[in-house]
């Protein structure tokens, strides 16, 4: 392209520096990436300054590719129901303004961006064809692979507390919860008094000794961390006092035989005359009252025949309990 060349102008062109035997205005070759292709002109115009004139240009060469598109869903192919997910296309060859042909369940969606927002449902199948706008493209357009999804409903987690030797404890006695969890995966735990956290307390096990009594609410946080991360409760009201005459000091009580097949006699005398109403519950080991029931005492007098039918053997808890006292027994049932 000269500017005041003149009538007959002379070409001389280099590629890389090196001369090609071309003298006219045009000169046709197939480049390789990088190379530098320069013209020099001697001008034939009358009183040029100068007489000669040079410039250079740098050949980009792109090769020949096949398009291909791949893609992923965020955060997961396996979420919770009501998740909303961002499909991602990520192109290989697709050119400076590739686009997106999403399908879902086979159906177009309408949407050509790379990102396909939308919340699916369990057997959903997505997949996307992408049209290249790559300028060297062997063919225009590719079809990524399926992702099929898994949609996981939120299961709460069931939690029971269980106290021992009760929620009914003496000043000075160890109660400790338990947290028994059913439906959680992978649960952690968190303790609460009267809604408040406690620190530290974060297994299924709280172990606490009142020194002052106390009527408090304690509370287990279960946490299911499955892929659907759900949270569930459980509670249990847990009242401390000083004992009483009529179940402790002086009281002599007995559970008759121990161990024995579920049919004992529980006998004694309290520390008064004071007619009185216990009442009577048996605990298993997870916490489940298997038997309860009252009984009166007779000028302090107490026998009550306790009936365990049909109970598998092992290790309970019979609580006494009669006004603000309690007392526990451990007991065995042999089968």
């Amino acid at each position: 392209m000269p500017v005041n060349g003149g009538l007959t102008p002379g070409y001389a062109w280099e590629v890389n520096s090196f001369p090609v035997s071309i003298s006219t205005s045009s000169y046709t070759f197939i480049p390789a990436n990088g190379d530098v292709v320069t013209v020099k002109m001697a001008s034939s115009a009358t009183c040029p300054l100068p007489d000669t004139a040079s410039h250079s240009v740098t050949m980009t060469v792109i090769p020949f590719s096949t398009p291909d598109v791949t893609i992923y869903p965020e955060p997961n192919d396996t979420v919770c129901r009501g998740t909303l997910v961002n499909m991602h296309a990520i192109p290989t060859f697709g050119g400076p303004t590739p686009l997106y042909d999403w399908r879902l369940n086979g159906a177009p969606v309408g949407t050509t961006g790379s990102i396909y927002p939308f919340v699916p449902n369990d057997g959903d199948v997505v997949f996307c064809i992408m049209n290249s706008s790559y300028p060297c493209r062997l063919k225009n357009s590719d079809t990524s692979s399926n992702v099929t999804f898994s949609i996981d409903t939120p299961q709460v987690p069931a939690v029971f507390i269980a106290a021992y030797p009760g929620t009914y404890i003496i000043l000075g006695q160890p109660d400790t919860l338990v947290a028994i969890v059913t439906g959680a995966i992978f649960p952690t735990y968190q303790w609460y008094r009267n809604n408040t956290i406690i620190t530290g307390a974060t297994t299924n096990t709280y172990i606490h000794t009142y020194t002052a009594t106390a009527n408090d609410s304690l509370t287990c946080q279960v946490t299911s961390h499955g892929i659907c991360r759900v949270s569930s409760f459980g509670w249990v009201f847990v009242s401390a006092v000083t004992g009483v005459a009529d179940l402790s000091g002086n009281a002599d009580i007995h559970v008759l035989p121990n161990p024995s097949n579920g049919d004992f006699t529980v006998t004694g005398t309290l520390n008064t005359a004071i007619d009185r109403e216990v009442s009577i519950d048996v605990t298993n080991m997870l916490g489940q009252i298997v038997y309860s029931g009252k009984t009166a005492t007779s000028g302090g007098k107490l026998e009550a025949r306790i009936q365990l039918r049909d109970m598998p053997g092992g290790a309970y808890l019979l609580s006494l309990r009669s006004g603000s006292a309690n007392k526990i027994f451990h007991i065995v049932v042999e089968q």
